[in-house]
């Protein structure tokens, strides 16, 4: 959505784009910038609970702290600290991609019982 508004800004920009008109479509493209964040921390709640269940405890605890962080940061200061969790997100995504490369979670010896 973003990008598309972005591309309409571009076009008519060339063919005499109103200055209201320019404003509205920056709001905007400015509004679904930041809806992205908010999307991203659900997916990251998401996928915690999942990941613990499996035995990935970083990969769920860290999802966690990366979704608190851009909630946090997007109510405290959202143009630093929001923006910045949505590179949190972009390298949370990269170490669970290697995290889940690497091997299988460890699991706790079950006694059998008798």
């Amino acid at each position: 959505m973003s990008l598309a508004l972005l591309d309409t800004e571009a076009y008519l920009a060339g063919h005499e784009l109103p200055v209201s008109t320019a404003r509205v479509l920056v709001t905007l493209n400015g509004a679904t910038f930041i809806t992205t964040w908010f999307l991203t921390a659900f997916f990251l709640l998401a996928v915690a609970p999942l990941a613990l269940g499996h035995g990935r405890r970083i990969i769920g605890w860290s999802a966690v702290a990366v979704a608190a962080v851009t909630f946090v940061g997007v109510a405290a200061d959202p143009n630093n600290l929001g923006q910045l969790s949505s590179l949190f997100s972009l390298i949370w995504v990269v170490g669970t991609c290697v995290a889940l490369l690497r091997r299988e979670p460890r699991r706790a010896a079950v006694p059998a019982v008798a």
